[in-house]
């Protein structure tokens, strides 16, 4: 029998974790370009659900089990103009860490746990966003009716507060926190290989595409919907 490889703890006893400034990349992969940034640039890792409780026999995400409902995202956007069912949101809330030390288990009964970090870890979300024909502008992370899912969303907090003496810490900046170098090495990856959208009439937009995967755009039902 397996043992369970993270530690048992409570709020109480570790605190709220207080991070701010998050450094965020937003982008939109191929099934091969993720492939290739998970396998080759960040392995290894941990990936956890952040989304609720998890079972002891099954506290991971496996690698593959994240690469079927990837591709089942992918093409989902081909199908769908609107934002994805609440499951396969919930999926990719997601925590990824370099390492088990950052995380406590806290036991909600027979099997059942929720698993939280006591150091940062890097957020992973469904990205969604709206672009609204007032201002022009496009708004990230909004449930509008007219919102529409682009890609994944990673996020690594800048800032760090000790639950217990209440000092701050320069996240990227120290040794101590084990995510800081997967974040450093997945925005060198992303600065390889994806670049930013630019739409035709628009500016700019606050999301990134991978540089194989142009396409994308022309098959996403969503994105041409709300910008025709």
């Amino acid at each position: 029998m397996t043992t369970f490889p993270i530690p048992w703890s409570s709020i109480e006893k570790e605190g709220v974790l207080h991070t701010s400034k998050p450094l965020k990349q937003a982008v939109l992969l191929t099934m091969q370009e993720m492939e290739d940034l998970f396998r080759e640039e960040l392995s290894p890792f941990f990936l956890i659900s952040a989304s609720g409780l998890v079972k002891e026999s099954s506290w991971n995400i496996g690698l593959e089990d994240f690469f079927l409902q990837y591709h089942q995202y992918l093409e989902w956007m081909k199908q769908d103009k609107g934002l994805p069912a609440n499951t396969l949101r919930n999926f990719f809330s997601l925590m990824l860490s370099a390492s088990l030390d950052v995380f406590y288990a806290i036991k909600m009964g027979p099997e059942k746990c929720l698993i939280k970090p006591r150091l940062p870890i890097i957020q992973i979300q469904m990205y969604h966003c709206f672009f609204s024909l007032l201002d022009h502008k496009m708004y990230p992370m909004v449930i509008h009716p007219n919102s529409f899912a682009f890609g994944l969303q990673f996020s690594y907090p800048q800032i760090y507060e000790d639950p217990h003496t209440h000092q701050y810490a320069k996240v990227l900046q120290e040794e101590r926190f084990p995510n800081t170098p997967l974040f450093k090495a997945l925005v060198s990856w992303m600065r390889r290989h994806t670049k930013p959208v630019i739409l035709k009439a628009h500016k700019a937009m606050p999301f990134r595409i991978g540089k194989n995967a142009e396409h994308l755009l022309e098959s996403h039902l969503g994105l041409q919907s709300r910008l025709s």
